[in-house]
């Protein structure tokens, strides 16, 4: 009976594990078709900002993680360019009691950044429930833009499905709208299974180091190893970054 139930149990572990890879395979082709896309179209995002003069910017996330699975190989490129790089966490990370590990492996992929902890911000609201807080944070985000003036806001994509992440998106739009920033925001759920770059306004950013990438990544074991999440970081190590660029054309 025990053995039998054994061999039933390692059956659906082998299934899910299964379910988990084609999940990621079909999440990394999707993405690999944006990139060919965005490739044809625009091209790297690092040129470009050398073309534009950055000289500094902030990116703002609402979890630890989403700066390396969206964002990490550009602001790698930045870091080697000279531009000072700020990193605004926006919630505790503490939606299912993993906060001070979560904060702690933040700080441990930043640490490979090589950007120093006076260049990062926690403004400590609740995971999962930015929403209850726009106003807050929004108020919190609008002080550091301006004592900070950055060039470049680096930020989540305004389409993703994640309600955290959308909120973050909608107010740094709108922050960066405001200010006259180039925004540059990068989707994670979005794109899963859909295709984004049919709109204008894509580039991408190949790592040029990529074992750096997913050394970072390996930062966030706690959350490689829940398998709802562990095709986006399938995705992160494969694939190279794409982001949306906005900049408000009335001025």
């Amino acid at each position: 009976m025990v053995s039998s139930l054994l061999l039933i149990a390692m059956y659906l572990i082998a299934v899910f594990l299964i379910l988990i890879i084609l999940v990621a395979l079909i999440m990394i082709t999707i993405r690999n078709s944006e990139i060919s896309a965005v490739r044809k179209e625009n091209g790297d995002i690092a040129g470009l900002l050398s073309q534009l003069n950055v000289k500094s910017a902030i990116v703002v996330i609402a979890h630890p993680d989403d700066e390396t699975l969206g964002a990490f190989s550009l602001m790698a490129s930045m870091v080697s360019q000279g531009i000072r790089v700020q990193v605004v966490l926006a919630s505790d990370g503490n939606r299912r009691g993993l906060g001070n590990l979560r904060i702690e492996e933040f700080l441990s992929a930043m640490a490979k950044l090589e950007i120093s902890y006076d260049n990062l911000f926690f403004l400590g609201y609740s995971d999962g429930k930015l929403f209850d807080s726009a106003e807050r944070i929004e108020a919190d985000l609008l002080k550091i833009m301006t004592e900070r003036d950055p060039d470049l806001i680096v930020s989540h994509y305004i389409g993703d499905q994640h309600p955290d992440h959308h909120c973050v998106a909608t107010i740094m739009q709108s922050i960066g709208l405001d200010r006259d920033n180039l925004v540059l925001s990068f989707p994670i759920y979005a794109d899963m299974f859909k295709r984004l770059t049919k709109d204008d306004g894509w580039y991408h950013c190949d790592s040029q180091a990529k074992r750096p990438k997913r050394f970072a990544l390996t930062s966030y074991l706690s959350q490689m190893m829940n398998p709802i999440l562990s095709p986006l970081f399938l995705r992160a190590w494969y694939c190279s970054e794409i982001f949306h660029m906005t900049k408000n054309t009335t001025t």
